[in-house]
């Protein structure tokens, strides 16, 4: 027997996007960069990037990958940061735009370290900022109904899959 739902957020062992065009079929493009938002019920909501498609086209996300990024928001100011643990359940996995993607690399020139949780994704600075600069969102549009995906990430389910849908610019 499943129990009942949580009322925070319990994060899943994994999530998965899979890139489609307008018509439904698979899109295999690399370097599409997406970041997930956690909504806090205290101070500031946490947003957790870059997660980035692969040459199939499919974004994979791990809970160690969350946690990592967790611990870089906290690293990054930890008294702007409730528990992670008293989240809302509602998650937005969103595209990040060019200007987004832009921002993250300009912020990074002045913060030229790794953020604790960042050194267990990536080996340096330029291998993270690699993957910004390597973004081919500018070249895609997002079609209607698909600029964010929400879902409850309440402990239903442990693994989560959805698709997304974006066509050349």
């Amino acid at each position: 027997m499943n129990a009942a739902p949580e009322s925070h957020l319990i994060l899943p062992e994994s999530a998965t996007i899979t890139l489609h065009d307008n018509s439904g079929s698979p899109l295999h493009v690399a370097n599409i960069i997406f970041e997930v938002h956690l909504f806090a019920r205290q101070k500031n909501d946490f947003y957790l990037a870059p997660f980035s498609s692969d040459a199939s086209g499919r974004v994979s996300i791990t809970r160690s990958e969350l946690e990592w990024g967790i611990a870089a928001t906290y690293d990054s100011g930890i008294m702007d940061y409730a528990g992670v643990e008293n989240c809302f359940p509602l998650v937005e996995l969103r595209l990040l735009s060019g200007h987004q993607i832009d921002q993250r690399i300009a912020a990074r020139k002045t913060w030229r370290s790794l953020l604790k949780g960042e050194a267990e994704r990536w080996s340096s600075i330029d291998d993270l900022l690699r993957v910004y600069r390597h973004a081919r969102n500018k070249d895609f549009v997002i079609y209607e109904g698909y600029s964010r995906i929400r879902d409850q990430w309440d402990g239903h389910q442990t693994d989560y899959n959805y698709d997304y849908s974006l066509g050349p610019r």
